[in-house]
């Protein structure tokens, strides 16, 4: 059941590295917006957009608060993006290795936890599919199904 957490909680952190992702990519058209004069900026735009040409003092701008490292972290925008992308790289790696090992790992409990969680199926067409290719009745499936149920939330 360990293999259970450790993939949800790696599927959790990839989710938290893709949305910081998001809002840093989100951030830095923003400030590409503010300084370079670029006529589509995000919704939630820090400031309006500047229609005029860019000249070197406004491009020196942009430059530092892209390199800036006031952010929480100590790291710039552009630091911070390159190591997410590299985490986000990381952690997927480490996804797919882990399904490899599910799908070829035995048991009625990791079969059900397969279906349900990385294929994306249904409980009850999760229960069919076990009890098809193990030869198994329902209800035991279910049995099964409902001893692992919350390792499946």
């Amino acid at each position: 059941m360990n293999a259970f957490k450790t993939y949800m909680t790696t599927k959790k952190e990839l989710e938290v590295v893709e949305s910081r992702l998001r809002y840093l990519y989100d951030k830095e058209e923003v400030l590409a917006a503010k300084y370079l004069g670029i006529k589509q900026a995000p919704i939630f735009s820090e400031s309006t957009t500047h229609n005029s040409p860019t000249n070197d003092s406004t491009v020196i701008q942009f430059i530092y608060e892209i390199e800036d490292k006031k952010q929480r972290n100590g790291l710039s925008i552009k630091e911070e993006i390159k190591t997410l992308e590299n985490e986000r790289k990381r952690l997927t790696e480490s996804i797919s290795k882990m399904e490899k090992a599910l799908r070829e790992m035995e048991g009625l409990e990791y079969q059900l936890f397969y279906l349900i969680k990385v294929e994306g199926k249904k409980p009850k067409k999760a229960v069919h599919i076990t009890a098809e290719t193990s030869g198994l009745s329902l209800a035991t499936i279910w049995r099964h199904y409902a001893n692992m149920k919350e390792s499946l939330k």
